[in-house]
């Protein structure tokens, strides 16, 4: 199924959206040697970052037709309910008095407790879309899953957001305006926080990315051995990664690559909820890649600030990797997390799985 490739992993510095050289500012700085039985115990300690994960289950109120990928179309509806429900200042963002307590700016671009000083561009850290149904057609009747993951303290904005999907199923979903109404939310303990029309927002309590590692690491049976490289795991990109590498975008996977946004995306995380992290990436040679299958993709989006449909360019695919048991609960998290740019569009979104 696969297609074997030489390793290609050079020492360039990778970060998710933003470039920088190695060196004082960069992720890729050489750093002191750490054990893998010391990288271990700091696992769950680097991984105590707050999240809700909440499946929505819509009703379509009559027949209608959607795009394929669905996460741009929920992304742009959702924030056009939440600005027509919160806005005061004609969407003037920049010039708002009212910014930093704006229920919007809050939940869409929440701002980081720890500010590093190369972060050059605004960070969209808070939230995560994710809708794997690529079905175009909904018949009356028919139900569609969506999942929307909140992070630290944008969790406790929960009644923005569910007033804002409920006002978009009322007003219509996408260039069709499609309606919808809400049977159900379910959280990542499938406990019910929203079932016939009673909401619960006790069920609201987040776990931490730390408790979803564990559990990760349980099903797949991570073998108990610390240092070098463990058996070969599959991991598959769900939806597209986009990634630069030396001020290029990747056309397959590279493997210092893939680390290095995986801790990036896990350390901003942890700056937004204040936790102190060497933001340098001490993992060197903790994956390797046996082989490969890397196939280019796009997405197409409408962009209001272009006025037009863009097109979001990464690649799709899957590897077998081979990963030391130091670096498995980062690899695990990032599942949860998303890696790369385009994360809120739904990218970087990966599973990883026993071969």
């Amino acid at each position: 199924m696969y297609e074997d490739v030489r390793k290609n992993c050079s020492e360039g510095t990778i970060i998710s959206g933003v470039d920088v050289c190695d060196g004082e500012d960069g992720l890729a700085d050489k750093t002191p040697e750490v054990s893998g039985k010391e990288r271990e115990m700091d696992s769950r300690d680097l991984l105590q970052v707050r999240y809700s994960k909440l499946t929505f289950t819509l009703e379509f109120l009559e027949d209608t037709h959607l795009p394929e990928h669905k996460v741009s179309m929920l992304r742009g509806g959702i924030g056009e309910m939440l600005l027509r429900g919160n806005c005061i200042a004609d969407r003037d963002c920049e010039r708002c008095g009212f910014r930093e307590e704006c229920v919007v700016q809050q939940i869409y671009y929440h701002k980081l407790k720890i500010v590093p000083d190369y972060v050059q561009e605004k960070e969209s850290l808070g939230y995560l879309y994710e809708c794997s149904d690529r079905r175009t057609d909904f018949r009356q009747g028919s139900c569609m899953k969506f999942n929307m993951i909140l992070f630290g303290n944008v969790i406790v904005h929960f009644p923005a957001v569910l007033q804002a999907v409920t006002w978009l199923g009322t007003y219509g979903m996408g260039k069709e305006k499609a309606v919808f109404r809400i049977v159900e939310i379910e959280n990542q303990r499938g406990e019910k926080v929203l079932a016939h029309n009673d909401v619960w927002l006790a069920y609201l309590q987040p776990d931490y990315i730390a408790d979803y590692v564990e559990q990760r690491m349980e099903r797949l049976e991570v073998p108990e051995c610390v240092g070098g490289l463990g058996d070969a795991v599959q991991m598959r990109f769900i939806t597209p990664l986009t990634q630069k590498h030396e001020g290029r975008f990747l056309k397959n996977f590279q493997e210092q690559a893939l680390v290095y946004s995986i801790y990036r995306r896990i350390f901003l995380l942890n700056c937004m909820e204040g936790n102190e992290m060497e933001r340098r990436c001490p993992f060197q040679g903790v994956l390797e890649i046996e082989a490969q299958r890397a196939v280019p993709a796009k997405v197409p989006r409408y962009s209001a600030t272009h006025g037009r449909q863009i097109w979001l360019e990464g690649i799709e695919g899957e590897m077998e990797i081979k990963v030391e048991k130091a670096f498995m609960p980062f690899l695990l998290a990032g599942e949860l997390v998303h890696i790369g740019k385009s994360t809120s569009m739904g990218f970087g979104q990966y599973v990883v799985r026993k071969c």
